[in-house]
């Protein structure tokens, strides 16, 4: 393993267990705010989900190897997170010395409610081409739907931004992930 992908695997194991301690004492109210919007995105993730499959997705992916994968270091963001601690769970686990830490096996590890944003909206050329127009539009209005479910969160914590996990921790040094902006 290389020195950044050391330093990586710290920096994540640190930012998990900051958080991880910042979900344990918040509110009833704003664990439970958490968990609806959470839950709406884990639904439209979903949705869109069963868009990719239907429009031949797993097929097109293993034609490839899943090569749009290998860029996922800064996917992750704290919508990502969460849900697992949340429920208590523990977020997999990643391998920084993979071109994208997630991808095991030619696997996500990570379930399509909890992908990033940019895993979950990416459709290659030949999946988008699988859909019928019906279905290409009910993706569009799906994410454009999602992109204003995350904004909300980034517009609500300081840790929370498209820019990932990795990159908006770091960021922040000390200062709570889950402070208010």
């Amino acid at each position: 393993m290389s020195r950044e992908s050391e330093n990586d695997q710290r920096l994540w194991r640190q930012l998990v267990s900051a958080l991880s301690l910042e979900v344990g004492g918040i509110s009833v109210a704003e664990r439970a705010w958490m968990k609806e919007g959470l839950a709406e995105i884990a639904r439209i993730q979903e949705a869109i989900h069963a868009l990719f499959e239907k429009g031949g997705g797993k097929s097109d992916c293993r034609s490839c190897g899943g090569a749009c994968c290998d860029r996922g270091k800064y996917y992750p963001t704290l919508v990502n997170i969460l849900p697992y601690l949340l429920e208590g769970e523990r977020a997999p686990e990643p391998d920084f010395s993979s071109p994208c830490p997630f991808l095991h096996r030619q696997s996500c590890l990570l379930p399509p409610p909890r992908r990033p944003f940019i895993c979950i909206t990416f459709f290659c050329a030949p999946t988008l081409e699988g859909l019928s127009a019906g279905d290409r539009n009910r993706y569009l209005a799906l994410e454009k739907d999602l992109r204003s479910l995350y904004e909300v969160f980034d517009g609500r914590y300081a840790g929370s931004s498209p820019g990932g996990f990795l990159n908006r921790g770091a960021a922040l040094g000390d200062r709570p992930l889950l402070g208010r902006r």
